[in-house]
């Protein structure tokens, strides 16, 4: 199938499957993820999905660094006209949030390299104008004998294109700036909340705005906000009560990717 072998099922969305693959002609192995279509035809939704699908193919295209995870090819099966597969690079070892969950939480020093590689793809794609717009430590995917950490899952990404402000709620409760709860303006200073959302993550083994209730999450986040991140900051050296400071702030006092990359 167009040069792509599919093997076993290792993942699962609302609207795609994501399997293991080998591309034919060679050893790689890949992970391919199948998207289908035929609930936004019922739906009527299909030009949507197919216009979001192809904004995800487009600026994964784009995005071309080593703290990214790459799309390899993408096609549509001509005798399942309603399947798109889009074949990415594998990523043996999961995503960031499994393995903390699995090994427990990480040391600072420890985790601030992690932090700093993530932070290295962020740089990159808000160079080209791309908010990625869902970081969270599911969208980060590893390959542990390597040390890799790359940022993956463009579904919701967007291209700026120089405009100044977006609008809309999307995210990851937990992870999603104070901005877009209050459907306010934003820009891609609302990834640079997620990374310091990221980094409480790792070093305290859960998530800061920690409540099963999306609702009591948001309330969290715009009300009680300062005393999360004051109980979870009172054991971190500087360098991470720097990024935390920085990061896990209103959005006009926010630093861009570049800037918090001069931390480290």
């Amino acid at each position: 199938m167009n040069g792509i072998e599919i093997k076993e099922e290792i993942g699962k969305g609302a609207f795609s499957t994501v399997y293991t693959g080998r591309i034919s002609d060679g050893e790689r192995k890949i992970a391919v993820k199948v998207i289908d279509m035929t609930s936004a035809s019922k739906s009527g939704r299909l030009r949507l999905r197919e216009r979001s699908l192809q904004r995800e193919i487009e600026i994964s295209t784009k995005v071309k660094s080593e703290y990214c995870v790459r799309l390899c090819t993408h096609f549509q099966e001509h005798n399942f006209v309603m399947r798109r597969y889009l074949a990415y690079e594998y990523m043996p070892s999961g995503d960031l949030q499994d393995f903390i969950f699995k090994n427990g939480k990480l040391e600072q020093s420890e985790a601030q390299s992690v932090i700093s590689k993530i932070l290295s793809g962020l740089v990159h794609i808000h160079k080209l104008q791309i908010i990625h717009r869902d970081l969270k430590p599911a969208n980060i995917f590893l390959d542990a004998e390597r040390g890799s950490f790359k940022i993956g899952d463009f579904g919701l990404a967007i291209e700026s294109r120089g405009a100044v402000a977006w609008f809309g709620h999307v995210g990851t409760a937990g992870f999603i700036a104070p901005e877009v709860y209050l459907r306010q303006s934003y820009d891609e200073r609302v990834d640079c909340w997620s990374l310091g959302a990221i980094y409480a993550f790792i070093v305290n083994g859960k998530p800061l705005f920690y409540n099963g209730e999306k609702e009591v999450i948001r309330e969290l986040v715009l009300t009680k906000r300062d005393k999360c991140i004051q109980e979870a900051i009172s054991e971190m050296d500087s360098l991470g009560q720097s990024l935390i400071k920085s990061t896990l702030c209103d959005a006009e006092s926010r630093a861009r990717s570049a800037a918090i990359m001069t931390l480290f």
